[in-house]
């Protein structure tokens, strides 16, 4: 799994797939709670969890886990 983050604010789940031929990736899911850029993500041992932070001040706690569909915890 890659996680990113944009200057928009979004955070996107993605699943990379690579052949000596070609590299993909698929985006599985983005969240768009944030109003500023991310600027940092940090993703548990268990990779059932994400800290965001963002440049409009505040953090929140994505469960990345949940069906396939993240949603956010707390901001």
């Amino acid at each position: 799994m890659l996680y990113v983050g944009n200057e928009d604010g979004d955070f996107f789940i993605c699943r990379v797939t690579a052949t000596p031929a070609e590299c993909s990736i698929q985006i599985l899911c983005r969240l768009d709670h944030h109003d500023d850029y991310i600027a940092g993500i940090a993703v548990s041992g268990a990779k059932k969890t994400a800290v965001l932070a963002s440049g409009d001040g505040t953090l929140s706690v994505v469960d990345i886990k949940a069906s396939r569909s993240a949603r956010m915890i707390a901001r």
